[in-house]
């Protein structure tokens, strides 16, 4: 899944990789790990939703994602990107 938006301004883009479920947040020429793929916890989950927050020049970025209860790992997963508390992306996919 990729997902490009602005802040301020700024292109960012969030990326998560399908297969390894590695995740990261792309401000400008910054990049923020958000889910490493070697940790256990980024395979195995019982939760449904995530969340991650990150401030950027006085804004607040913050990414949500939902999965669905059954057969979670083959089925499209929802994405909001919210940027002080407005959304500003939804997206469903992998």
């Amino acid at each position: 899944m990729r997902i490009r938006f602005e802040v301020a301004g700024t292109p960012c883009e969030y990326h998560r990789d399908p297969l390894l479920g590695g995740a990261q947040l792309r401000i400008g020429p910054d990049v923020v790990a958000l889910q490493s793929a070697i940790d256990p916890r980024t395979q195995v989950g019982f939760t449904l939703s995530r969340a991650w927050e990150r401030s950027f020049d006085g804004h607040t970025i913050r990414i949500e994602k939902d999965r669905a209860l059954i057969l979670s790992g083959l089925r499209p997963q929802r994405y909001r990107v919210f940027v002080d508390g407005q959304l500003i992306v939804k997206k469903e996919g992998f």
